[in-house]
């Protein structure tokens, strides 16, 4: 059948009115731009380049491979903020001012925008290489080296982990990959288990001191206050070689008691100073231990008893100051059971398989937490929103909950056997506990520029939210962002209360986690209260970075 000729407009306009709509509402945009060598500027092909979606809903995430030239481009971006992250073997993403980039950038899409001459810099990797030999020059093989940074939280005492190796056959080791810094060193030899898990029977030995190998920090000291730190550049190798000499060790005995029945129960030292472990040893049947060459230093001794249900757990700190300790006795104690219920504020109905809340330790409890929990999944909460945590250590916690598609919920209140917790830390000793937090989706919002002197706008900036003094040492209550091409950004989620703002230039990792640091800049921090349900709206101006950055 024919249609008339206005029928037949009639038709094809309705066909371009649909098609237009449907453009219209995706109305996509692309992106396009370079990846380079930093320094130099020189284009780095095989890149690979992600782009991350922050929408709460069905969030749009695109790849795309870097070209010859460098040149890279993805069409068809549906609008909204995204988090850009490029890698490649060999090399890590930098920003403009030649710092290591973990977070991304952040860019904002704007629909239909063609956005061009985005720039992407990398920076080849530092390696570490050398050779770990003893006092005859002999090559060590097995010696686990490792690179470690200072952990910025609290006090900065303790050293995390980066990287590690161990020497080969011929004592020598390589760490590839490493982001440019400053680093401490340190060369430990594999303990002899043997001799550890076989205490001396000679009454000589018992008594004596004994001359070991231990954990040995660059320069050559086995005194971590004395150690330096070593500066790896971009592209280069840093040879750091080890002299191992023996030093005089201490002897820790003592005893586990109340053993249950078949229990399996292991002794473990870790060190005060990093996140390794230093020693450990099985237990006898008997309840007695022994741990050998145990170098001068502060630790905390676990004995860790798993009967094949809930592990029990004992914990003590230790000083070690050169001399044998006897006599010590740990009595594991079972773990608490933590049972409740999370709700949400004004909601009966609600997907609780996007929620995560979980404990975190406020007293250096990390090492007994996992040794006790096991897994990832310890703190699951079921779909009905009830959860029963288990084997629990004594310790001091905070509450901490996280939601990957509803980031503007924040809890309102935590009660732990009916007293108010969610602003405090909280002891757990034992026995069954009962938690009930109420999630509200009050939380406040802070949007804003960043401007020079000019009020011109600063890209790529670090916008930190620091919370009041009381605060500080709970690193989950800082607030930081990363402004986007225009020097806007955005915090969502944020827990209503006063803050301190401060928006630096450049930042290298989290520098403001040190109060050392942070006392440079409080006088000149913009400080906001925000409400429940608020957004705030804020103009700051950028904040050059001193040259002695930590």
């Amino acid at each position: 059948m024919k249609l008339g000729l206005n029928a037949a407009c009639a038709a094809l306009l309705a066909v371009f009115v649909s098609v237009a709509a449907v453009g219209g509402e995706a109305n996509p945009a692309s992106i396009e731009g370079t990846v380079s060598k930093d320094p130099g500027g020189e284009p780095l092909k095989k890149a690979i380049i992600e782009m991350i979606g922050e929408a709460q809903d069905e969030p749009a995430n695109y790849t795309a491979t870097s070209e010859q030239d460098g040149h890279f481009k993805i069409s068809g971006v549906r609008p909204g903020r995204y988090v850009v992250f490029v890698e490649r073997t060999g090399f890590i993403a930098v920003d403009a001012h030649h710092h290591h980039q973990t977070e991304g950038v952040p860019i904002s899409i704007e629909p239909g925008q063609q956005l061009k001459d985005v720039e992407l810099r990398m920076q080849p990797a530092a390696v570490l290489t050398g050779r770990v030999t003893d006092e005859d020059g002999d090559p060590m093989p097995n010696v686990n080296v490792a690179v470690l940074h200072r952990n910025l939280a609290g006090h900065g005492s303790q050293l995390d982990l980066v990287g590690a190796d161990r020497t080969n056959d011929i004592g020598e080791y390589r760490l590839s990959g490493l982001p440019p810094g400053r680093y401490f060193v340190s060369a430990t030899p594999v303990l002899d288990f043997q001799s550890i898990a076989t205490p001396s029977k000679d009454p000589a030995a018992q008594t004596k001191l004994q001359l070991a190998y231990v954990a040995t920090y660059y320069p050559n000291t086995t005194d971590r206050s004395q150690a330096s730190t070593v500066e790896m550049r971009p592209g280069e190798e840093t040879p750091i070689d080890f002299s191992l000499v023996r030093t005089q060790t201490a002897r820790l005995q003592g005893t586990v008691a109340n053993l249950a029945p078949g229990a399996h129960t292991v002794v473990a030292l870790h060190s005060s100073e990093s996140s390794l472990v230093f020693n450990e040893t099985d237990v006898g049947k008997d309840g007695k231990f022994e741990l050998r060459d145990v170098a001068p230093g502060s630790y905390t001794l676990m004995a860790i008893e798993d009967a094949g249900q809930q592990p029990r757990i004992a914990r003590q700190t230790i000083n070690v100051n050169g001399a044998n300790l006897d006599g010590i006795r740990l009595t594991p104690q079972p773990g608490a059971t933590i049972r409740g219920q999370i709700r949400m504020a004004g909601r009966s109905n609600f997907d609780f398989s996007q929620l995560a809340a979980y404990l975190q330790p406020t007293d250096g409890n990390e090492e007994a937490l996992n040794a006790a929990v096991h897994s990832g999944d310890a703190f699951h909460v079921k779909a009905d929103g009830t959860f029963e945590w288990k084997n629990i250590p004594a310790g001091t916690y905070s509450i901490e909950a996280i939601s990957s598609r509803h980031d503007e919920w924040i809890i309102q209140s935590a009660l732990l056997d009916g007293r108010e917790v969610s602003d405090s830390e909280f002891s757990v000793g034992g026995g069954t506990l009962s938690l009930t937090i109420t999630m509200s989706p009050e939380s406040a919002a802070l949007e804003g520029a960043v401007v020079d002197e000019k009020s011109q706008a600063v890209a790529g900036a670090v916008v930190v939210a620091v919370p009041p003094a009381r605060f500080r040492k709970w690193q989950s209550r800082y607030e930081r962002v990363i402004t986007d091409q225009r020097g806007h950004f955005r915090m969502r989620g944020v827990i209503p209360g006063e803050y301190s703002l401060f928006a630096w230039e450049a930042l290298e990792g989290n520098a403001y986690l040190d109060p050392d640091f942070l006392k440079q800049y409080e006088a000149r921090g913009t400080t906001v209260r925000l409400e429940k349900s608020s957004t705030k709206n804020v103009s700051l101006p950028v904040l050059p970075l001193p040259e002695d950055q930590p």
